[in-house]
């Protein structure tokens, strides 16, 4: 349904923004040395980016095939699989590779899931129900860091990575029948 949907694009966007802001404090932590610590953070940052991009680009040629709805489980899949090793990395470098493939995964769900609005909503009302996709989205980019970051300071950095794992998987199990079904109407 399309409020499920709905709720989706903000858990998605929530959980992936709930880590942003202690990247580089992750890998201060782990580096223990501020010399190289931004250089390092802002190509973890990018590289998740760049992979987001592919992501996106791959799953749309993807989706055609074997369904909007499919394709997006199949992502949130893939980044639940991705998010929860991250907690456990001891190394920028083994943060930098499960960073690279939870942006892949990622950045294919935006694309899969404003699909699955797009058969969902009648022509005439698909720019209003976009525009609210839109706020909806960057609603969980504004309340992700502020909630990523009072739980850094109360649970510590790792688990961080367990909230948005623990955020994508319950997302995976209570939506992927809703999300398979209405995508096959």
């Amino acid at each position: 349904s399309l409020k499920a949907l709905l709720i989706l694009i903000f858990t998605i966007q929530f959980a992936n923004a709930v880590v942003s802001p202690i990247i580089p404090l992750v890998v201060l932590h782990m580096t223990e040395a501020f010399r190289g610590t931004g250089s390092l953070s802002g190509l973890i940052i990018g590289i998740a980016s760049i992979a987001g991009a592919l992501g996106a680009l791959i799953t749309g040629k993807v989706s055609n095939r074997i369904g909007y709805g499919k394709a997006l489980l199949i992502c949130i899949a893939g980044s639940f699989l991705f998010y929860f090793p991250q907690g456990f990395a001891v190394t920028p470098y083994q943060l930098l590779v499960l960073r690279f493939f939870t942006g892949f995964f990622l950045g294919g769900t935006m694309p899969s899931a404003n699909a699955l609005i797009a058969q969902q909503t009648s022509r005439e009302h698909q720019g209003a129900v976009f525009g609210i996709s839109s706020s909806i989205s960057a609603g969980g980019n504004a309340l992700g860091p502020a909630f990523g970051a009072l739980a850094a300071n109360l649970v510590g950095y790792p688990a961080i990575f367990f909230i948005a794992t623990l955020m994508l998987g319950v997302l995976a199990f209570f939506m992927s029948k809703r999300i398979l079904v209405s995508s096959q109407r």
